[in-house]
Order: structure tokens, then sequence, then C-alpha cells
């Protein structure tokens, strides 16, 4: 059935409509989208994509044939249907023109189905490679003697393919599409010629009959493994955005975060059951799969220690962080996030990784930790250090052999976070926080063989929490006990009571050769008095000021000594204080002067000269005899 015009000259109605839905939507899409070839819109649109056709979105197939990647796709596309349509549905009537084309988009839809994997399909080049397929197949079992009109049919043919090929890349066209579309052209080809031979059409129609079943049958028996492991795929980009919102969150205190934690950990391992439950993926695909198990395991593995570092307020767990966070990399081949997982972006957080500022610099340190040479260091540091020489940023300690020996982050030159110590057999010797210099919270101290030594609570003073020997039996528990150690000989080297975590009654020690040591008196952990000898037997009588560093001459001293320096900066009175935390070494040579506190950056120089150039300082001292490297501090007021 064909309509005509008045002069007999049939109307190519199908066409027509065909190519007006075409460019409808085309147009419709280039008002209403931002990007209108987008991948992403197309889907939206309704592109054959084998996740969602394969689901419920059965009508893809055909939708995807009214969509077109830009206007280059749509005008070739264009140009061949209102060509070759009119040809044919002139030739054949609107309705067989009709069952050419709709059968031809199934197969193509239905072939690139079972032969793409993640391909976003759209375009009506699968049923127009079924008209070419048909009208080519008619010519030459029908029209064979017209070899001018089958030899312009098929350099049309070949002029189409020739630029598909070439600007296939550009805009996603399917082979494989085509190629379903074209059999199914030839296909119906056969059986329409078969039927003019016979005279009875009705060969025609049952072949169209049979091949939409033949396609509907297939679409439904075709494998579904592609769009379980898209499934399974979505729910990991949700699982691992959701995590890092809670892992990036705001929270009034440790306790909600945890219980945060808790809850949401469940989802990775429902995840890693969905994804183990899997099977018979295509061949391409086990790279993919591998990745996202792996990196499910290990994100699993990252918030898993995250709740055993907050609830065991135990730093040394930032280790096995920083293992399964550099296993979490993913190089996909194929990404498969889309837009239905998209979450609202994390929350700003005050829990995050130190920023760093500045360059990255190489520091060298003698045994003492003062700057030196490579030739006389013991240690080198890397990490960021600004412009004005201050440490911002994380920071890495290593022995001169390249064996860490801290990991921590510093904020303007002070110790911030968490910072973990060790040996140089790489075993643990420390790990806790700091904040502005200043040890906060829970500390953990290590013996030499790695084993748990302290746990000590950080605030208004320092409390012991529990202790161990070597050999990991309990010494003080909950606060109560005594720390009992020895030399190798098996001799008792030092005694020391605790009580409430406080260092209490007597303490005292021994040298290796069983000479008394010391013998020191302790009231709620303030040392009252204490006794002792060196090595000859001299006397030594101290109490809790011998741990505290003070200048050479004593304090008033120093004090006339800063009012004398200060008068020569006049211009500077009045302008606040300078508060300057420092090290000293055991000879008291005050180095690596830090800004505690400042009301005035323009006094931090001067402030610091001022220090520098007065005199030294006695460093702290060990049972009042031995002196050991000490942090001091001084307020400069100008």
């Amino acid at each position: 059935m064909m309509l005509t015009s008045r002069s007999g000259k049939p109307i190519p109605v199908f066409t027509s409509i065909i190519l007006a839905i075409n460019i409808i939507v085309f147009i419709a899409q280039w008002f209403l989208e931002e990007d209108q070839s987008n991948i992403i819109t197309m889907i939206h649109w309704g592109a054959n994509f084998s996740p969602y056709t394969l689901g419920s979105e059965w009508w893809r197939i055909f939708t995807s044939a009214f969509l077109h990647f830009g206007i280059l796709h749509l005008v070739m596309n264009m140009m061949a249907l209102y060509s070759l349509g009119r040809a044919v549905e002139a030739q054949t009537g609107s309705l067989i023109f009709c069952i050419v084309y709709f059968i031809s988009a199934l197969f193509a839809g239905v072939a690139s189905l079972f032969w793409n994997l993640y391909v976003v399909s759209a375009g009506a080049s699968g049923a127009i490679f079924g008209l070419y397929g048909f009208e080519i197949a008619i010519m030459v079992l029908i029209h064979w003697r017209n070899r001018q009109k089958l030899r312009a049919i098929i350099v049309q043919f070949v002029i189409y393919v020739v630029i598909i090929t070439l600007l296939g890349n550009a805009f996603h066209f399917d082979n494989a599409a085509h190629f379903g579309g074209l059999i199914a052209g030839i296909i119906l080809a056969l059986f329409y010629a078969y039927s003019m031979y016979r005279r009875k059409i009705n060969y025609f129609w049952i072949t169209g009959v049979i091949l939409t079943l033949l396609g509907s049958a297939y679409f439904i028996l075709l494998p579904r493994e592609k769009k379980e492991y898209f499934d399974v795929f979505q729910q990991f980009v949700k699982t691992e955005r959701q995590s890092n919102n809670i892992m990036n969150g705001e929270y009034a205190s440790d306790a909600v975060f945890v219980k945060d934690l808790k809850e949401y950990y469940p989802h990775w391992d429902t995840l890693l059951w969905k994804i183990d439950s899997l099977q018979n993926l295509p061949s391409s695909l086990m790279g993919d799969y591998e990745q996202i198990k792996n990196y499910s395991h290990n994100k699993a593995s990252e918030m898993d220690f995250m709740i055993k570092m907050i609830e065991k307020e135990s730093y040394v767990y930032f280790d096995s962080l920083d293992i399964v966070r550099s296993k979490m990399s993913l190089d996909l081949e194929y990404p498969l996030a889309m837009e239905s997982v998209v979450d609202e972006a994390p929350a700003k957080s005050n829990i995050t990784a130190p920023r760093s500022s500045g360059s990255m610099t190489r520091q060298y340190y003698d045994s003492n930790w003062h700057e030196t040479m490579a030739m006389n260091a013991s240690y080198y540091r890397l990490g960021y250090q600004d412009s004005l020489g201050k440490w911002n940023g994380p920071v890495r300690d290593y022995f001169l052999d390249g064996g860490i020996q801290m990991k921590g982050s510093y904020k303007n030159d002070l110790k911030k976070g968490v910072f973990l110590y060790y040996t140089k057999d790489s075993t643990y010797s420390a790990a806790g926080r700091y904040d502005n210099e200043e040890r906060i919270g829970k500390w953990e101290e290590f013996h030499k063989n790695g084993k748990m030594a302290e746990e000590i609570r950080y605030s208004d003073r320092a409390y012991l929490i529990n202790a161990w020997d070597e050999k990991q039996n309990p010494q003080v528990i909950d606060g109560f006990g005594n720390i009992i150690t020895h030399y190798e000989n098996e001799k008792i080297a030092s005694f020391k009571h605790f009580s409430n975590g406080l260092q209490d009654s007597i303490s005292y020690g021994f040298y290796e050769n069983g000479k008394p040591y010391f013998k020191e008196y302790f009231e709620s952990g303030r040392l009252m008095k204490g006794i002792a000898y060196d090595e000859k037997g001299q006397l030594y009588n101290y109490d809790f000021s011998t741990y505290i560093p003070y200048p050479e001459g004593g304090t008033e001293k120093f004090q006339k000594y800063l009012e004398k320096s200060l008068s020569q900066y006049q211009q500077l009175k009045g302008k606040g204080v300078v508060e300057l935390i420092f090290d000293i070494d055991t000879h008291g040579k005050i180095y690596n002067v830090r800004i505690y506190k400042s009301d005035d950056a323009d006094l931090h120089v001067t402030a610091i000269n001022i220090l520098k150039n007065g005199p030294r300082w006695v460093p702290a001292k060990e049972h009042g005899i031995n002196p050991l490297i000490s942090q001091g501090y001084q307020a400069i007021h100008f």
C-alpha cells in the first residue's frame, strides 16, 4: 500500500515521518541539553546501553534509532535515509518499508547487545544498513538486469560505509549494529523476492513475524552477566562515595564517628558477597573485576583499621592505613560510574590529612638533631618547608641507611597530628598525637623488641595507664603497679611505683655492677627529693627542678639580658609578646627555635636573634646527673 499524489507519484509518507522524528528529537536535545552528544545525555534520552536495555528498558532498541551523536552524524544518516528510504518505500509500499526498517533496527540493537560490552549505541544507521541490504539484495534477485541502478545503489552504499568508517570513532558508531541490520535486511529481501516469484506476499509476512519473534526471543535469552556486573559496579561506586562522606564528615566526637563507621561497615561485606557471586563474566571484564574486588577488600580494611584506631586510641594503625590506602588505586578499562549514584559532595571535614605548603626539602641532622652536612649526618628529613624555612605538612625522618625513624606532620614548624617513631630495627618506639608540640591523648611506648611497654594518657599531666615488661607480663594495670627493669645479667636496673597513674612513693635504681644509682621520693607524680651517685660515688641532691632547663647564671641574670637587648629596639616597644620554644643540647646550646605564639609576625626575627645571642642554657638532667636534650620555653615582651 502506498499513498500517491494526484499525478500518481508515490508519496514516501513513512520515510518523511521517520526523518521528521529524528530531526525533531535532535532539535529538542539541542535546546534542552548543555552537551547534546554527551554519553550520559544520550542514555537519558534512550540510547541502547546493555545494562539498561537488558534490564527492563527493552524499548531502547528502538528509541536509540532516533538519536544521534552530533549534527554531522544526523545529517549523514538523514541524507542516506532520504535517498534510500524514498526508493524502497516507493518500490515496496509503505507497510513493507516500515517492516524492513523496524525489523532491521531490532536486529541491529540485539546484535549490538550481543557483541558489545558497554557501548552506548545510537543512530539510525543500523536500520539504514538494513534498507541497504534489502535494496541491494532485491536489485540482485529481481532487478539484476538494471545494472546501472544496481551499480548506483552499490556505489552509494560503499560511500556510506566509507564515511561511517572514517568518522566512526568520533561518533561512537556501532559496527555490530550495522552488521545486524544488514543481515536482517538481506534475509527480508530473500523472502520478499521469493514471495514476488511465487506471487504470494504471505511468505514475506510470515518471514517478518518469524524474524520479529526470533529477534525478541534472542533478546530475552541474551546472557545478563554484563548487566549484573554493571549493577554491582554501581553499588561499588555508591558504597565508596558514601564511605568517603563518612570518612570526611564533621563529627562532634570520635564516638559518633565510630558509630557511623560501624553502621556502614557491613555494606562492604554485602558488596564483597555480591562481587563474589558474579559468574561467567566476559574475559575482558576480569581485570576490572579483580581490581574492584581488591579495592573493596582494602576499603573494608581501611574502615576496620579506623574503627580499631579510634576505639583503642592506638595510632600504630596509621601504618596499616597507609599500606591499604597505597593499594587502593584503580585503572579500569570500563569505568562505569553513572549518574544514578551521584550523591551530595562530602562535607568539609576537620579530620583531614595534613596539608603541605612550600617545596619538598631534604635536611640532614647529626645525632643530637642539629642541622648539619650530609657527611656528618645521622638522620635526614624529607618534608615541605615554606619560604621562611618552617615545616608545613607531612614529614618523614630517616636513619642514614634509609630506614624510617619518624612519620608525622607539622603546622607552622610545630608538631601537629599523629606521630609514629621507629627504632633502627624498624619496630615501633612510640606512637601518639601532638597539638602544637604538646602531647595529647593516649601515647604508646614500645620496648626495643617492638612489644608494648607503656600506655600513657596526656591531659593536664601524664598518667600511666598500663605497662608491660618485654615479655608482655603486666606491671601496671589501670594506673596501679610497679615497673621493674633489669639488665641483661638479670640484675635490677630500676624500680618505680605508680598509684592512680602517677609515680608515687619511693623509686630507685642501680648501676649494672649493683652499686646504687638513685633514690627518689614522689608524691602524686611530683618529685619531692632525689639523691643520686655518679659512677665515682659522688653524691647529688635534687628535686623536680632538675628536669626544668634554665639560662646559665639564673633567671634573674637572664631577665637583665633581655631588658638590655630590648632597649635597643625602642621602635618595637608595646607591639606585643613572642613566645618561643627551642631545643637545648646536652652542652647547653640553643637550636631549632620555633614560634609558639606571637602577637606580631614582625617581631619574630628580632625575638629569635635576642634568644640566640643570649647565654647558654643548663639542660634538664636525668636523676640530677646526666644532661638531656631538652625543650625550653621563653616569652619575650616587647
